[in-house]
């Protein structure tokens, strides 16, 4: 895996970032290292933390595609839907069964005529005898023996006309779900993703947090060293050292705070990702703006409108509810069915043996279903209030998409004004820290001046992070909320 090293000014520090091949091995990471489902870790090194990954948000997002197991339940879902769509589709089709069987068997009908012809040649006396002598020499007598062994073969063609058109209702039904399935992955896949941003966006800013505490920590060790250079060289004061220490101690807590946040954000990354559990994440990204949204406020809600795929899917289940009101009413209607057969008979037992026998039929069968309790129209009406309820659904959605883009375009403009605001303050109070630190050496601006600009610095450093870190989390929140539309960063 190749390595490389950006170093950033000021306060940002160092940031290590993994090369494209070391992407490759990130993807495969949950594979390599996983442990069984089930298994339950028993010692501390099983869940030690042992590797550290830099990830660019591009990785990010690729591992979290990859993953991420309600995506894959999504997709499985989807082939589900796609296999009953050709379940559906073989009902254009004729069946044909063939049906074959041997059996021996005492038929009580046989044995009935074989004792009749007995008793009748006993009651004729010598010629009835005779007479059953020479019938037992014939086929005739074979034949109405009680024994028969039977073989048959048939083969039945059935089709069923769709006079109706329930049948092509029903497989577009079928289509219209497969499309809603398709949908689904889209949609997951767009959470998902705005997720995965929304956590690194996260992890971005408690990086930095933390970096801006060290700066900011550091600068208060430097003032304080000064205080009490001056307080020993009697020309500071002992409540100048005091105020500094106090900074010092302010400084620490902040910095174990920023540090907390920090573990927190990574672990809800790897948990994101669906990594090892013995794997923590670091972002290689630096915080910069995540990109211009060019189109105004009404332009966007058109365009969600148009995009999102909630409402499509909204929309072809609303078709689906309709087919499924037509095909309850259809019930009703007559069915007819084409059908041929051939047949084939051989009895084994017979003496002598005539050879296999042949049949076949033709014909149509119609079914009419002419009264039913009212099953079918109480089906019909229940579909017919499931389109009432999935309009008010199509309502409602609308509705939250609207509320989602304006605010998602506000706190953009918002933390857009803030971004420049931030920025020019950041710049005036590193100046200020400047000027006072001189002044104090010089001993013509009091400690207090110094302390002041150097928590002035921290939380202008940390008002222009967050203006930051905001702007790019209402930009891709708006990129969600109208859907499709991807800007060119």
């Amino acid at each position: 895996m190749k390595i490389s090293c950006l170093f950033l000014a000021a306060t940002i520090g160092i940031i290590c970032t993994v090369s494209s091949a070391g992407a490759e091995s990130l993807s495969n990471h949950s594979k390599e290292d996983s442990v069984s489902l089930l298994a339950r870790p028993k010692t501390t090194q099983e869940v030690k933390i042992e590797k550290v990954l830099s990830l660019s948000l591009k990785q990010a997002l690729e591992i979290a595609e990859q993953n991420n197991q309600q995506l894959q339940i999504a997709k499985q879902q989807l082939k589900a839907s796609q296999i009953a769509l050709r379940a559906s589709q073989g009902s254009l089709l004729p069946t044909l069964n063939f049906s074959a069987g041997v059996s021996y068997q005492k038929l009580a009908s046989l044995d009935y005529i074989d004792s009749q012809i007995t008793n009748t040649a006993n009651e004729l006396g010598e010629i009835g005898q005779l007479a059953v002598k020479a019938l037992s020499d014939t086929s005739l007598r074979n034949l109405t023996t009680s024994y028969v062994s039977p073989i048959t073969a048939t083969l039945l063609l059935n089709y069923n006309l769709d006079v109706s058109g329930a049948r092509s209702i029903s497989i577009e039904s079928v289509a219209k779900q497969v499309q809603i399935s398709q949908l689904e992955v889209k949609r997951q896949s767009e959470d998902i993703r705005l997720a995965t941003i929304s956590d690194y966006l996260t992890l971005q800013e408690t990086d930095t947090l933390v970096t801006i505490a060290k700066a900011a920590l550091s600068n208060a060790q430097e003032i304080l060293d000064d205080a009490k250079n001056l307080y020993a060289a009697k020309v500071g004061t002992n409540l100048d050292v005091l105020r500094t220490e106090v900074l010092v101690a302010n400084n620490n807590e902040d910095l174990s705070l920023s540090q907390s946040l920090q573990l927190n954000a990574r672990r809800r990354m790897v948990q994101r990702l669906n990594l090892p559990e013995t794997v923590t994440v670091k972002t290689t990204d630096a915080v910069k703006l995540a990109g211009n949204w060019n189109l105004s406020l009404d332009e966007s809600i058109v365009e969600a409108y148009k995009n999102r795929l909630e409402l499509d899917q909204i929309i072809l289940q609303e078709d689906i509810f309709k087919d499924q009101e037509k095909l309850a009413l259809l019930s009703l209607s007559p069915q007819v069915n084409l059908f041929g057969s051939v047949s084939a008979l051989n009895i084994l037992n017979s003496n002598p043996n005539p050879g296999i026998n042949n049949g076949y039929a033709i014909g149509a069968a119609v079914t009419w279903n002419l009264y039913d309790g009212g099953v079918a129209q109480a089906q019909a009406d229940l579909q017919a209030q499931n389109e009432i309820i999935n309009q008010t659904r199509f309502s409602q959605t609308r509705s939250e998409i609207r509320t989602q883009v304006e605010q998602s375009y506000n706190d953009l403009q918002s933390n857009l004004v803030n971004i420049e605001t931030s920025q020019v303050a950041r710049k005036r109070a590193k100046e200020a820290l400047r000027l006072s630190r001189m002044g104090f050496s010089a001993g013509v601006v009091t400690q207090l001046n110094t302390t002041t600009a150097q928590t002035d610095l921290t939380k202008a450093e940390t008002n222009y992070l967050r203006a930051l870190i905001n702007y790019n989390r209402a930009f891709y929140s708006l990129e969600r909320a109208v859907s499709n539309t991807r800007v060119n960063n």
